[in-house]
């Protein structure tokens, strides 16, 4: 969990390193709670279909959890 994606100029992110923001972090944190109140609602826990379609819409599978919930880290121009 990072204040920003900009990595300060004589820092050494790794290449394609991702990074959780605050904002970033209350997102997640309100499709986790919204992901839950939808699969308690009904019962919908019981059925792994139910649970899979909330999952995707919430956008917490595998394939778009990293895009949504992070941000590419940017490190600024070094100084002179």
């Amino acid at each position: 969990m990072h204040q920003t994606h900009v990595v300060e100029g004589t820092g050494t992110p790794p290449q394609n390193t991702r990074v959780i923001t605050a904002g970033k972090l209350k997102a997640l944190k309100a499709a986790i709670r919204q992901f839950t109140r939808a699969i308690a609602s009904d019962g919908q826990y019981r059925n792994p279909a139910d649970v899979e379609r909330h999952l995707g819409y919430h956008k917490l599978i595998a394939s778009t959890l990293i895009d949504t919930y992070t941000q590419t880290a940017y490190q600024e121009p070094p100084r002179s």
